[in-house]
């Protein structure tokens, strides 16, 4: 199975979120690196090659 980088980056937003609300971790730094993770797994696909079809692992 095949996962690209923005489905593992949302994964990783999905998952400091949850972590925030389980105060694992400081919620703001937790809160704050999920809103970049999403804003970068959003902004992939229309960079071209970073988030087109190549970027497959």
């Amino acid at each position: 199975m095949k996962f690209s980088i923005s489905s593992i980056l949302a994964l990783v937003a999905l998952l400091l979120a949850i972590f925030a609300l389980l105060d694992v971790v400081r919620s703001a730094t937790a809160l704050c690196l999920a809103v970049i993770c999403l804003a970068v797994a959003m902004l992939l696909p229309s960079l071209g090659a970073l988030g087109g079809r190549n970027d497959r692992l």
